[in-house]
């Protein structure tokens, strides 16, 4: 069997054989080199370009180093590589950002129960791509087709295969800590890779079923790699300027389905599991999205507004935040405001922001986020609970071992209500006055407006 070897910034040579190179070559993944891993976060971090296609080879070279380590070979070994290299073919243009307008959009009733859910329909999409895509169809045969979307949707039977494509140690984490800290040029999501797979182990647990797990005297190698993640998270992935031109993309999206009416757009994130929107939707990129929405000439409107102030790098700001604890007995319902409480919010704070920046702000470009340090980056909120270490009797979960996790899920627990708006200023001292001002304004706003959500209508 003929091997082709690509060389990787992160891992050296990445070695795939014939059958993989031609699933490497098939247009979803080829498709994949032109969608960016961290969205327009190059705005922040200009190295920050690389894509979807490359951290799926580091996620495949890791799945395959992690099945050398356990012994697993053969078929089922080409099983885990393969689901491993296609797992990212459901993302849509800008990655992560594609979930919300999907999860949106999507027609609830075409979802299977075991797939995870609206908030993870790019999962689902996923699967349907591995086992439906024409491109898809010369490399593969259907029952291994089947068998990689199970393995992307969670209902393979192996736990051991399923635990290195998708848990909180997984190829896919293991992977982009490492290769976004490079793009980024940062050192915050180090962590070593070698030790950390020497830790991997397979135990029994208390229902007799195999689980992936960490050495006993491991625990401090798992810390390392949580304490990276912690790290990137709030120097990357949390960093307000990041959160900006992720909002700005989904905003962008929504105000194009639901106020300029774009039915393209609106027809781009509508699953509905056929095999149109399969597809129609394999054929999006970063470069074809902004190409067509983009245009003034051809979808004028909010839309193309904001995706020509990203692209131009004329970003929001940010003109308040605070922890959501500080609004008492209403932070409750500003974990996951409703529409209509967050267009509430907006208005109020459009109001108090043209009145403090002496200019009119249009209430609909002004964007209430909430967010937390573990979910920031979507697919990271992941239960170390279900971590084992092994011991000389029954496993152990890893939970109980770290005091270091404990004190980290303390640190972690925070979440944040943010404002952006349009509002342009020349310098931080400026910026500082503008921000003092609002801040008593925009607190009562949200305080006023998660009152009386339950009364309110909203227009929007």
């Amino acid at each position: 069997m003929g091997l082709r070897e690509i060389r990787d910034p992160i891992h050296g040579f990445v070695s795939l054989d014939t059958t993989d190179c031609q699933l490497l070559d098939s247009q979803p993944m080829q498709r994949l080199r032109r969608i960016h891993q961290l969205a327009m976060a190059s705005a922040l971090y200009p190295g920050a370009t690389h894509t979807r296609f490359e951290h799926s080879l580091g996620v495949y070279h890791i799945a395959s180093a992690i099945c050398d380590r356990l012994g697993i070979d053969g078929d089922e070994k080409r099983l885990i590589q393969r689901a491993a290299l296609l797992h990212d073919v459901g993302h849509g243009p800008f990655s992560h950002v594609s979930e919300i307008p999907l999860a949106r959009y999507a027609d609830p009733t075409c979802l299977r129960s075991d797939d995870l859910g609206p908030e993870e329909v790019h999962e689902a999409v996923t699967a349907d791509i591995i086992e439906r895509h024409p491109a898809l169809t010369h490399a593969l045969s259907p029952s291994s087709r089947q068998a990689i979307a199970g393995l992307i949707r969670g209902t393979y039977p192996d736990p051991v295969a399923k635990a290195i494509i998708s848990s909180p140690l997984d190829a896919d984490k293991q992977d982009y800590l490492l290769r976004d800290s490079h793009m980024c040029g940062v050192q915050y999501g180090v962590f070593d890779l070698d030790r950390l797979h020497q830790s991997l182990t397979t135990v029994s647990d208390a229902e007799g079923e195999d689980a992936l797990a960490i050495e006993g005297d491991s625990v401090h190698v798992v810390e390392q790699f949580l304490m990276a993640k912690y790290y990137i998270t709030n120097q990357v992935y949390a960093h307000r300027v990041r959160l900006i031109t992720d909002q700005m993309l989904v905003r962008a999206i929504i105000l194009g389905v639901e106020k300029d009416g774009i039915d393209e757009l609106r027809e781009l994130y509508a699953y509905d599991a056929t095999d149109t929107f399969i597809q129609r939707y394999t054929e999006w990129d970063d470069y074809l999205f902004l190409a067509r929405f983009a245009d003034e000439s051809v979808s004028p409107g909010y839309c193309t507004k904001m995706l020509d102030a990203l692209q131009c790098r004329r970003l929001h700001k940010q003109m308040f935040e605070e922890r959501l604890a500080d609004f008492g007995d209403d932070a409750l319902d500003l974990i996951e405001p409703t529409d209509s409480l967050r267009c509430r919010i907006e208005q109020l704070a459009a109001e108090a922001i043209s009145s403090a920046a002496g200019e009119h702000i249009d209430p609909l470009e002004v964007i209430c986020y909430t967010y937390g340090r573990k979910s920031v980056r979507p697919g990271s909120a992941e239960q170390m609970s279900g971590v084992l270490v092994k011991t000389d009797g029954l496993p152990v979960p890893f939970v109980e071992r770290s005091d270091f996790y404990r004190s980290i899920e303390g640190m972690r627990s925070d979440t944040f209500i943010t404002l952006f708006a349009p509002v342009a200023y020349t310098n931080d001292v400026e910026r500082a006055r503008l921000r003092r001002a609002l801040e008593e304004p925009l607190h009562a706003a949200i305080t006023e407006a998660a009152a009386g959500s339950s009364q309110e209508e909203c227009s929007q």
